[in-house]
């Protein structure tokens, strides 16, 4: 999970967004059970501020617990 936000980080700031500009979320977990381990990770991240849908759903890959879908806010 820490590294797909890494990931998203890495695509989003070029573009002069953060994560502390979220819009909205939709957050796929693999499992009911991987949703406190998402919370407990984004609060270590210091990313809880991000509103969000959560759904328990397939995701793209076997060896991924969750996908996130999100929308930021720029100036541009």
């Amino acid at each position: 999970m820490k590294y797909t936000v890494k990931v998203v980080d890495s695509l989003i700031h070029p573009e002069g967004v953060s994560f502390s500009n979220p819009c909205e979320a939709t957050v796929f977990l693999k499992r009911k059970s991987d949703f406190l381990l998402y919370r407990e990770t984004v609060e270590s991240l210091v990313l809880s501020n991000i509103p969000a849908v959560y759904l328990v759903a397939d995701v793209c890959r076997d060896e991924l617990l969750f996908e996130l879908d999100a929308a930021f806010v720029t100036e541009r």
